[in-house]
C-alpha cells in the first residue's frame, strides 16, 4: 500500500533481479514500523531469505533479550541527541512548519480530521466559552465561525454570547488565525439577527512547556470555566504534557469536554502530502507551483520531526498513552479513535 511505489516499478526492478523474491507486506503504507506487527513480520522473511543463502548453523539466528535490546536504543538515542544540531527554536520552526501547513486546509484527510474534532466536541451551544489550545493556522476557529453561520440561517437560537479564545505559543500562528478569522466574522456579524447576541474572539501567546513544572505555571482561566477544549497535535511536542492535561481537567466545568490528539506512534506522515508532491501537470499554474513547492517543505520539516522523534525529544502517543495521561489527569470518562488518514489517534475527555 506504499503511495510513493508504483507495482510496475517493482516488477520492472525484479524482471532484473534473478535471485530475489517479491513479499507482500501486510497492513502498511510507507512506513514500515506504522503497524509493529507488519515490522515483524518484515525482519522475519528478511532473516528467512538471507538464511537461505548461508551455510546451515547450529546456532540459528540468535535474538536479543529485552533488556538489551533497550539499553542498546537508549545508547543509540543519546548519541542521536547529540549528533542533531537544529539552529532553529522551537518557535521559529513550528511557525515555518504552520506556514505552509494551510495548503492542506482543503484536503481529504484534514476535512475528515476536524470533522472528526468537532464530531467528538458537539456542537456548539449557546454561553459556550471554548479554548482552541495551539491554534496554529486557525482551522478550529474557522469551524466554530462556520457552525454559527450555519446554525443562523437555520435560524438556532444563542440567546447569550459565545466566547472563543485561541492560544498558541507563536506569534506568527496566532496572527495565521486572526487573519484566517477576520473574513469569516464579519460574514457572521452581517448575518446577526436580533435573536443571536454575539461572539467574542480574544487571542493569547503561551508557551505550553511553561505550564506546570517547579514555576507551578498556569493556563489563565479560572477553575470550571471552559465547556469545550480542543488541543490538536500539541502534547506530542511538550516536555511535560501531564501537566497541560491536569489543567484542562481543572478550567473545565462538570460535563465539560476536551477533545486531544497525537499522531501515532510509526506514523506515515507522507501520506497527508502526497497528492501535493506528486502532481503530475506539465501546465502548472504559479499558485499550483508553489502549492507543491510548500508541500515538499512541509515534507521535509515532517522528516525533521520524526528525527526529533527518534531522538527522543517529541513522543507520539498509543492510545493506552492517551489514555493513562487522561486518568493520572483526573478524567474518567474517555472514549478513542482514529483519524487523520489513520495516522492520528483522538481521545475524548469528559469532566
Amino acid at each position: 500500500n506504499d503511495l510513493w511505489v508504483a507495482h510496475e516499478d517493482v516488477d520492472e526492478v525484479m524482471s532484473r533481479c534473478r535471485s530475489g523474491r517479491v513479499m507482500t507486506i501486510p497492513d502498511v503504507g510507507h512506513e514500515i514500523n506504522e503497524n509493529p506487527e507488519a515490522f515483524k513480520f518484515v525482519i522475519k522473511e528478511v532473516v528467512a531469505f538471507c538464511s537461505d543463502g548461508l551455510p546451515p548453523s547450529e546456532a540459528g539466528v540468535m535474538v536479543p533479550a529485552k533488556k538489551v535490546l533497550l539499553g542498546q536504543n537508549r545508547v543509540e538515542r543519546k548519541q542521536l541527541q547529540e549528533s542533531i544540531k537544529f539552529t532553529d527554536t522551537e518557535g521559529e520552526f513550528w511557525g515555518e512548519y504552520l506556514g505552509k501547513f494551510g495548503i492542506i486546509e482543503d484536503a481529504k484527510y484534514y476535512v475528515e480530521y476536524f470533522g472528526k474534532m468537532a464530531e467528538l466536541l458537539g456542537g456548539v451551544q449557546s454561553n459556550d466559552v471554548l479554548l482552541d489550545a495551539g491554534c496554529g493556522n486557525g482551522f478550529f476557529g474557522i469551524s466554530i465561525i462556520r457552525s454559527l453561520i450555519h446554525n443562523l440561517s437555520a435560524k438556532k437560537v444563542f440567546p447569550h454570547p459565545i466566547h472563543y479564545c485561541g492560544v498558541d505559543f507563536t506569534s506568527r500562528g496566532l496572527s495565521r488565525s486572526y487573519s484566517r478569522h477576520v473574513p469569516e466574522l464579519i460574514d457572521l456579524h452581517q448575518q446577526l439577527s436580533s435573536e443571536f447576541r454575539e461572539i467574542a474572539y480574544s487571542y493569547r501567546k503561551l508557551d505550553f512547556d511553561s505550564v506546570g513544572g517547579a514555576n507551578g505555571g498556569r493556563l489563565p482561566f479560572a477553575d470550571g470555566s471552559l465547556d469545550k477544549i480542543c488541543c490538536s497535535l500539541v502534547l506530542s511536542y511538550l516536555k511535560d504534557p501531564l501537566s497541560l492535561m491536569q489543567e484542562f481537567y481543572r478550567i473545565l466545568r462538570p460535563g465539560g469536554v476536551a477533545v486531544v490528539s497525537s499522531m501515532k506512534p510509526g506514523c506515515d506522515m507522507t501520506v497527508l502530502y502526497h497528492s501535493y508532491v506528486t502532481q503530475g501537470s506539465e501546465a502548472k499554474t504559479e499558485l499550483e507551483a508553489g502549492n507543491e513547492q510548500d508541500a515538499s517543505g512541509l515534507l521535509s520539516a515532517a522528516g525533521r520531526i520524526k528525527l526529533k522523534r527518534d531522538a527522543g525529544v517529541y513522543q507520539f502517543f498509543e492510545f493506552e498513552e492517551l489514555e493513562q495521561l487522561a486518568a493520572l489527569s483526573g478524567f474518567e470518562n474517555t472514549r478513542s479513535c482514529r483519524s487523520f488518514g489513520n495516522q492520528a489517534n483522538l481521545i475524548r475527555l469528559v469532566k
